[in-house]
C-alpha cells in the first residue's frame, strides 16, 4: 500500500516535469526570426546584390566626368593604353600628355595601366565614349564589390559574429559618398580591396603563433602592390611593417628569422618559386617607381616641376591652381590651428553626404543635402566613437584590433597632416576629401556595432527596434536614393528613356523623402 506521502509527492513531482514551456510571444518570435534572417549568409550577398545595383543606376544615369577626378583618370587610362610597359620613363613635350600632370612620378599609377587592357577591348568593341566609360565603371564596381567580401573575410578572421558583419556591409554601403565613389573610375576602387587583404594577411601573421613565410610574403607583397596603385598608402604601408616587425621581434625574438626559414622550406617548389616572382616582380615596380624617384628627385612623389618644365606643369589645371593658391597665400589670413581642425571634421562628416555631378555646360553641380540622412550618419559617428572608447580596453586586450585600430588612426593622421600642412602653406583648403577615409570605414563601423552589441547585452528587442530604425531612417536620402532625389536632367547621360526614368523614381520618392531643413 502506497504511503501518503507517496500519494501526495507523485502528482507533483509529475505535474513538475510535464508542464508544458510557456509559449514565446508574437514580439519574441519576430526579434528571433529578424536575427536568423540578419545572421544569414544570404543576407551578405543580398547586401552585395543590393550595392551593386545602386552603383549600377549612378553608372548608368549620371554622365561623364564624374566627380573625384574621373576625368582625369579616363584620360590617363587611354594613355597607357597605347603603352606596354606599367610607367612612363619619358613624357612627351604635348598638350594630350601635359593636362595630366606629371605621369613619370605623379599621380599616374599602376590602377591605370591595368585598366587599360579592359579600355583597350572596350575602345575596339565600340566608338562611343558612354561604352567605354560605363564599362569602366562597371569594372570599378566588381572592384569595391570584392573589397566589401575581403572585408568580410577580415572580420570573420577576427571572430565577429555573421549578423555584425552583415549590418557593418549594410550600413556601409547606405552611405551616399560609398556608391557614388564606387560608380566612378578612380583609383579607389582598386586601393579598397587591396587594403583590406594587406589587413586580412597581417591579422593573420599577428594571429599565428609561428612566422610563416608564405604570409609574410603576400603581406609585404599585397603592401608594396597597394602603393603602386595609391602613393598615400606609403605611410600605411610603413606603419604596417613596423608593427608587425617589432611585434613579432618581440615575441619570437632571436626565432624570427628561424621560423621563417624554416616555414619557408616546407612550401612546395611551385610555391617557392611563385612567392620569389611576386616578390621580385612587385619589388622590382615599386623601386622602379618610388626608388628612383627618391634618387633622382629627392622624394618618392617629387614636385611636377622638376622633371617637367613649369610650363607644361601649368598645363594641368590641378598644379595651376596649386601655383595661383600660393601666389595669392598673403591676401588670405589663416584659421587657427583648433579652428581648421574644427572644420576638417566637420568637412569629413558632411562629405558623406555628397551628391555631385558636371553638366551638359560644363559647369559642376552640388546636390543639396537631405536632413534626415544627413544628422543619421553625424549621430551615428558620434555614437560610434562614443561607443568604441566605451569598449576600447576590451579592444586593446586583442593585438590584431590593435593593428587594425593603429593602421586606421595612421591613415586618418597621415590625411589630416596632409591637409592642415597645405593649408598653412597656402591659407585655402585643398585636397580635403572624405574618400580617402573610406578604406577603412568599415572597420570603425564594425567596432561601433561590436561595442554597441556588449552595451546592450541580452536586450535583443531594442537592438532589433534600432537596427530597424536605422533602415527606415536610411530611406531618407540613404545609398543611391540620395543621387536620384538631388539630381537633375543635365546630371545623366544623354537619353530620354533614361531621364524619363529617373524622374519618374524622384516623383515617387519625393512624398517620401523630407528635402526641408528640419528646423528654421
Amino acid at each position: 500500500m502506497r504511503s501518503i506521502y507517496t500519494i501526495i509527492k507523485a502528482p507533483m513531482h509529475t505535474s513538475l516535469q510535464k508542464t508544458p514551456k510557456q509559449p514565446d510571444s508574437l514580439v519574441a518570435r519576430a526579434v528571433r526570426k529578424t536575427i536568423i534572417i540578419f545572421s544569414s549568409r544570404y543576407f551578405f550577398w543580398a547586401i552585395i546584390a543590393l550595392f551593386i545595383v545602386q552603383c549600377l543606376w549612378i553608372a548608368l544615369s549620371f554622365r561623364y566626368p564624374m566627380l573625384f577626378d574621373e576625368r582625369y583618370h579616363v584620360g590617363v587610362i587611354n594613355i597607357f593604353s597605347h603603352e606596354y610597359l606599367p610607367f612612363i620613363s619619358h613624357q612627351p613635350a604635348t598638350g594630350a600628355y601635359d593636362m595630366f600632370g606629371n605621369l613619370s612620378y605623379g599621380n599616374a599609377s599602376l590602377y591605370h595601366y591595368l585598366m587599360s587592357f579592359p579600355n583597350r577591348i572596350l575602345t575596339s568593341l565600340s566608338g562611343s565614349l558612354a561604352v567605354q566609360v560605363i564599362g569602366m565603371r562597371v569594372i570599378n564596381i566588381l572592384m569595391a564589390a570584392a573589397g566589401l567580401y575581403v572585408f568580410s573575410r577580415l572580420f570573420t578572421a577576427l571572430g565577429v559574429r555573421q549578423i555584425l558583419i552583415n549590418l557593418g556591409i549594410l550600413f556601409y554601403t547606405l552611405i551616399p559618398l560609398v556608391v557614388f565613389v564606387s560608380a566612378t573610375v578612380s583609383y579607389d576602387n582598386m586601393l579598397f580591396p587591396l587594403t583590406a587583404l594587406f589587413l586580412l594577411f597581417g591579422v593573420r601573421i599577428i594571429k599565428s603563433k609561428k612566422a610563416d613565410a608564405r604570409d609574410y610574403s603576400l603581406f609585404l607583397a599585397i603592401g608594396l602592390l597597394t602603393t603602386l596603385v595609391k602613393f598615400t598608402f606609403l605611410p600605411i604601408l610603413l606603419a604596417g611593417i613596423v608593427f608587425v616587425l617589432v611585434r613579432d621581434g618581440v615575441r619570437h625574438k632571436q626565432k624570427l628569422l628561424v621560423q621563417l626559414k624554416k616555414t619557408s622550406t616546407s612550401l612546395s617548389r611551385t610555391n617557392k618559386v611563385l612567392l620569389v616572382v611576386i616578390i621580385i616582380a612587385v619589388l622590382g615596380l615599386f623601386v622602379a617607381r618610388y626608388g628612383v624617384a627618391v634618387i633622382r628627385y629627392g622624394s618618392p612623389i617629387p614636385d611636377c616641376a622638376k622633371i617637367l618644365t613649369q610650363q607644361r606643369c601649368l598645363a594641368s589645371g590641378v598644379y595651376a591652381a596649386e601655383v595661383s593658391a600660393r601666389s595669392t597665400k598673403d591676401q588670405r589670413l589663416p584659421e587657427p590651428i583648433e579652428i581648421y581642425a574644427q572644420n576638417w571634421v566637420e568637412t569629413i562628416l558632411l562629405q558623406l553626404d555628397t551628391s555631385a555631378a558636371t553638366t551638359q555646360s560644363g559647369r559642376l553641380e552640388v546636390g543639396k543635402a537631405l536632413p534626415i540622412i544627413s544628422l543619421l550618419m553625424v549621430s551615428a559617428v558620434v555614437i560610434g566613437i562614443g561607443a568604441v572608447l566605451y569598449r576600447l580596453r576590451e579592444f586593446l586586450r586583442d593585438q590584431r584590433w590593435v593593428f587594425l585600430l593603429t593602421m586606421s588612426l595612421a591613415l586618418v593622421g597621415v590625411t589630416f597632416l596632409f591637409n592642415i600642412t597645405t593649408y598653412y602653406s597656402v591659407h585655402m583648403d585643398l585636397n580635403v576629401q572624405t574618400r580617402y577615409l573610406l578604406s577603412v570605414l568599415p572597420i570603425f563601423i564594425v567596432m561601433s556595432l561590436i561595442a554597441l552589441n556588449d552595451i546592450l547585452g541580452k536586450r535583443s528587442i531594442i537592438k532589433v527596434v534600432l537596427v530597424i530604425g536605422v533602415l527606415v531612417l536610411s530611406t531618407q536620402g540613404g545609398g543611391v536614393i540620395k543621387h536620384i532625389m538631388t539630381s537633375e536632367d543635365d546630371w545623366y547621360w544623354n537619353n530620354a528613356t533614361l531621364r524619363q526614368t529617373n524622374n519618374a523614381l524622384r516623383g515617387i520618392l519625393t512624398p517620401i523623402v523630407k528635402q526641408e531643413r528640419l528646423v528654421d
